[in-house]
């Protein structure tokens, strides 16, 4: 659950770089409510145009998603702690919420 949240961060950083890069484009094409959400597709409206405001909408969708998967994820990881605690107690808790370590952490490597 801890890795998932972590790539789940990742690409909810990319995103956000993306939507950055977005509202830049947006920007020098003129594109009117570049910054709101509520930008609507014209018809009429050159292409360009038309091809940021449904990258926007592939973007916003994206984002939601990584916002939801996220929320699951710290679901899962909560679930775990609970479970853990009431299993094993306290050192439970402890090994859950301890970085992994390598198994081989502390031992002479053979020759």
């Amino acid at each position: 659950a801890r890795r998932r949240r972590r790539h789940l961060k990742k690409d909810r950083a990319m995103i956000e770089a993306d939507l950055a890069q977005w509202q830049q484009d947006a920007t020098s094409a003129g594109l009117r409510g570049a910054g709101s959400y509520g930008v609507d597709v014209n018809v009429d409206a050159p292409y360009n145009h038309r091809v940021l405001v449904r990258t926007k909408a592939a973007l916003d969708a994206r984002l939601l998603q990584i916002e939801e998967d996220a929320g699951e994820a710290r679901a899962v990881e909560r679930m775990l702690l609970g479970w853990q605690t009431s299993h094993l107690g306290d050192q439970g808790r402890a090994a859950m919420t301890a970085e992994p370590r390598s198994p081989y952490a502390g031992a002479s490597r053979p020759n």
